[in-house]
């Protein structure tokens, strides 16, 4: 976690403290990424939400595809929602614009009602 997220669980918390890791998905679904592939993306994150999952902490989940423009799949869900939901994505499979995804990622992050 330390080396693929840039952070460790424990620093600064002690036992009557939470803390909150929110994780936005940017996924690429556009024509240059194979159904097969993306199918296993999809996967591989499904996986990296448990990994990430950790009842101390009050972390949510969302997930943003792009291709020509970017969709908000889910909002900062708890892990057993956004696992779920992670499955459900469906590839748009148009040209590539990762600037939008990231973009919508961003305002994920800015916005205090998601």
């Amino acid at each position: 976690m330390t080396n693929f997220l840039g952070f460790t669980l424990t620093a600064g918390i002690t036992k009557r403290q939470t803390a909150i890791f929110d994780t936005v998905i940017v996924l690429d679904g556009s024509s240059s990424v194979p159904y097969c592939d993306f199918s296993t993306a999809k996967e591989a994150l499904k996986h990296m939400l448990k990994t990430l999952n950790n009842p101390k902490y009050d972390s949510k989940f969302a997930a943003v595809t792009f291709s020509d423009t970017a969709t908000v799949n889910f909002k900062f869900l708890p892990y057993s929602s956004a696992a779920s939901e992670i499955m459900k994505i469906s590839q748009p499979s148009e040209y590539t614009n990762t600037q939008a995804g990231l973009a919508e990622a961003k305002k994920l992050f800015d916005d205090p009602n998601s």
